[in-house]
């Protein structure tokens, strides 16, 4: 089976994508399976495909969910930013203690990959390069996905903007 919709999931909806690495990823799979098949008791296999050929209209279901399933968690008092927080401080205490260069080498990947993607896009829309629709919508997937890959990367190395979401959410609260 593809994993290609995990990194899907992670670009779309981030708490479904965060639980979904760990002891609460039955959840998350009942959570999408619910949104992209209309029940709650898709295997995995159905949701990865379903993922994988998703329409907008779905899309924008499993962004839905991903809300929802944050305040559920939310008022159930699990704390999503903790448990990011500690499997981040995890990895890096073992890139430290291991001194494995995995870590530094898929940041690279993940630079090089986004940009030479921009670069093919840019000298494709310059040069009025038409691309076919199918092909120009793997290529928009690509570049979401790749575009994640680099804001984690910036997360892991330099952190994230924890409490500028925070502002946010908080601010988003005031005015409605």
């Amino acid at each position: 089976m593809s994993e290609n919709w995990k990194e899907i999931i992670a670009a779309m909806a981030p708490t479904i994508a965060t639980i979904l690495g760990g002891p609460l990823a039955g959840l998350a799979v009942k959570t999408v399976s619910a949104a992209v098949l209309g029940r709650d008791d898709g295997t995995e296999d159905e949701v990865a495909t379903a993922v994988a050929g998703a329409s907008p209209d779905v899309l924008a279901r499993i962004k839905e969910a991903d809300a929802a399933l944050k305040m559920q968690l939310s008022q159930a008092g699990v704390k999503l930013e903790e448990i990011a927080g500690a499997d981040r401080a995890s990895a890096r205490d073992r890139e430290v203690k291991l001194q494995d260069p995995t870590t530094r080498r898929l940041a690279y990947l993940a630079l090089i990959g986004f940009f030479a993607v921009l670069g093919a896009q840019f000298y494709l829309a310059f040069n009025d390069m038409e691309i076919k629709t199918g092909v120009q919508r793997t290529i928009d997937i690509t570049t979401g996905v790749l575009f994640a890959w680099v804001l984690a990367v910036k997360d892991y190395y330099f952190g994230s903007s924890k409490g500028s979401s925070d502002k946010n959410d908080m601010i988003d609260r005031m005015t409605r």
